[in-house]
């Protein structure tokens, strides 16, 4: 980017475009080295260069974002050379033009508080250009986001500033944060009936005593004992000093003479 030659700036300026488009997001790791030399070399007031370095910074900035390259865009925006403010005044602008995502508060205010500055330039390009930045913030972020910072300004650019606002085409809204509703109060204490005990059963009432049951002073006789009977010794059993008699033996026959 630094060659003298504007032919050999113009396809250094097409390689980093087709790197960009090529890697998409895995090219941001070399924005902080790409970006700056590119936009330094912006103060070329031959189209057709302009054209090329332009495209490259579009393209490195779809493959990111608008966060990560507002700082050294905020930072070119103080550059002496007013063909360097003009050319990054239009490559801000485009960027607000075709970020999906709005920019935050902090953000807003740094990018309205630059293009302030640039209204009361000498160059009709940058005062135009701090316009028109101005009227796209307020497309994305709404009237009433931008009105302390146009507080300071005359109704001439205030009209302008609204001029460009309503022309301006961009794909980011800025969406409020849903109000949260209030909490429900609490509903009342519920008393709790006080639980009813039944009643313990009574003891049922003894039945009158009978006219023909026993006065208390009359005692139960105890049942009569059963007679016990004796055993009755048998007959047949015999005497325990009775012995059998011996077994008779047999004899041998005697001879007859």
């Amino acid at each position: 980017m630094k060659d003298a030659n504007i032919a050999v700036v113009t396809v250094a300026a097409n390689c980093m475009e087709c790197l960009a488009k090529g890697l998409r997001q895995g090219f941001a790791k070399y924005r902080s080295r790409a970006m700056p030399p590119i936009m330094e070399r912006l103060k070329e007031k031959k189209q057709s260069v302009a054209d090329a370095l332009g495209a490259a910074l579009d393209a490195i900035f779809a493959s990111t974002g608008l966060s990560e390259c507002l700082e050294d865009i905020l930072e070119f925006l103080k550059h002496k050379n007013p063909q360097v403010k003009s050319e990054t005044l239009k490559f801000l602008i485009r960027c607000l033009k075709t970020t999906r995502e709005a920019p935050s508060k902090p953000e807003v205010k740094l990018i309205s508080e630059a293009a302030t500055k640039l209204l009361t330039e000498s160059v009709e390009a940058i005062r135009a250009g701090g316009a028109e930045v101005l009227g796209t913030v307020m497309k994305i972020m709404g009237e009433r986001a931008m009105g302390p910072y146009l507080e300071g300004l005359d109704d001439i650019r205030k009209a302008k500033i609204k001029e460009l606002c309503d022309a301006a085409e961009v794909k980011a809204k800025d969406k409020p944060k849903p109000v949260a509703p209030p909490p429900k109060a609490a509903p009342p204490p519920t008393q709790k009936k006080a639980a009813t005990k039944k009643p313990a059963p009574t003891a049922k009432k003894a039945p009158p005593p009978s006219v023909y049951a026993s006065t208390p002073q009359e005692k139960a006789s105890p049942p009569p004992k059963a007679p016990t009977v004796k055993g009755i010794p048998s007959k047949l059993s015999a005497p325990k000093s009775f012995q059998p008699p011996p077994k008779p033996t047999l004899q041998a026959p005697k001879k007859i003479p």
